[in-house]
Parts: C-alpha cells; sequence; structure tokens
C-alpha cells in the first residue's frame, strides 16, 4: 500500500494513495510530535495542543473513499470567562465520504460528504480541520467565576448607578 508521510516542522501531513487500496478497509494512525502540535495550535491560535491523534479507517467506495475519523485530542486553552488556563478534551468519531462525481445536494445534509481532486488524500490535514471544528468557540473551565464579580466596585455596578441617586435620593 503507498502511503507517504511527512513530518515537516511546519505541517502535519499523511498523504494516502487511495487508487492503492484494495476493496478491504484499511487503518492509519496520525499522531502529532511536540514540533507538530506546536505548529497546528499556532496555525488554530490556541495556547497549545498536548496530543493529537487520529485512527481512521479508509475504504474504498464506487468514485472514492469512505473515511472514518477517531479524533483525540487534549488542548490548552484559555476560558472565556476567567481567562484562566484549561484543558478541552475531545473525542469524536467522524465519517466521510470523498467522491469524484460529487454533487452538491440538499436531499442527504447528514452526510459528511466532500468532493475528491485526484488520488490523494491528505489526512493529517483532514485531522488538523477536524479539529478546528470540535474545539469549543467559547470554552469554560468547570467552576469559573467571571472577573466581573471579581472587579466590579459595587458603587460603580452600572453606568447608571449615578443616576439612581438623582431619582431615589434614599438609595
Amino acid at each position: 500500500m503507498k502511503a507517504s508521510s511527512d513530518h515537516d516542522t511546519a505541517t502535519l501531513s499523511h498523504i494516502i494513495d487511495i487508487t492503492a487500496l484494495h476493496a478491504h478497509e484499511a487503518e492509519f494512525i496520525v499522531e502529532a510530535d511536540e514540533t507538530q502540535r506546536m505548529a497546528v495550535a499556532e496555525r488554530l491560535r490556541i495556547p497549545g495542543i498536548r496530543k493529537l491523534r487520529g485512527v481512521f479507517r479508509v475504504r474504498p467506495v464506487r468514485g472514492g473513499a469512505e473515511i472514518k475519523l477517531r479524533l483525540e485530542a487534549e488542548t490548552e486553552r484559555q476560558c472565556v470567562v476567567s481567562l484562566e488556563p484549561m484543558t478541552e478534551a475531545i473525542d469524536d468519531d467522524i465519517v466521510m465520504t470523498f467522491d469524484r462525481n460529487f454533487v452538491e445536494s440538499e436531499e442527504d445534509e447528514t452526510a459528511w460528504r466532500e468532493p475528491l481532486d485526484g488520488d490523494e488524500i491528505d489526512l493529517g490535514e483532514l485531522l488538523v480541520q477536524h479539529l478546528s471544528l470540535a474545539l469549543d468557540p467559547y470554552p469554560r473551565k468547570d467552576g469559573a467565576e467571571s472577573l466581573l464579580e471579581t472587579y466590579r466596585n459595587a458603587a460603580t455596578a452600572s453606568p447608571f448607578a449615578g443616576l439612581k441617586g438623582l431619582k431615589d435620593p434614599d438609595s
């Protein structure tokens, strides 16, 4: 089976040639090393990635390939409420089909379908793209307390607090 892996410092790439696949399913494991995790974290604009692993089961189908991805990641994030560092764990299963005869249709919105141009698929790039989709856009640490409560002065709780005294002198 022809598969190449490019482990340069800037990218996470693992290219497979789907024409080399036999009729049965093949398994590929793509795991980022420390340098690749740092590059992916920079690309996704997150503080860090401790673990990034994808287990791909690739099966040739008419006109392309079906890919089942088991995505496992542990990322370093910043809580949007408290700004504290936190860890976000991702464990996700994704099924997608790459099709040379792809025609966009609204009929099957549940299937993840992509056009296939050529015979190669970069599993490393798929892993990074699906990690970016799986990240919580507003990560919140369990039990995080808002900085607003910590730094807000009771006298300036609102820009209208001073006006309240004009209307109700007893306040």
